[in-house]
């Protein structure tokens, strides 16, 4: 995990709705946080209530990506 590199640059998105946050939605906020980076290490936490469709959490597997759950955050798992 990236515990260990906490102190680089590190970028929070929301996604709240009633449907699961979706990869494209995930891309489309990659995009506008592009012209940010200029070299930068980043990385993503997404926060959701209805959680998240199967190719994010594919995605979350490979990149520099964090998936939270409205239980992770409030019960602190």
């Amino acid at each position: 995990m990236i515990r260990g590199k906490i102190c680089k640059r590190f970028m929070k998105i929301y996604g709240v709705k009633n449907q699961p946050f979706r990869y494209s939605e995930y891309l489309d906020v990659r995009a506008k946080l592009a012209s940010l980076k200029n070299g930068a290490d980043f990385y993503y936490a997404l926060f959701s209530e209805s959680g998240f469709d199967e190719k994010i959490k594919k995605e979350a597997e490979n990149e520099r990506l964090l998936l939270f759950s409205l239980d992770q955050i409030v019960n602190l798992k």
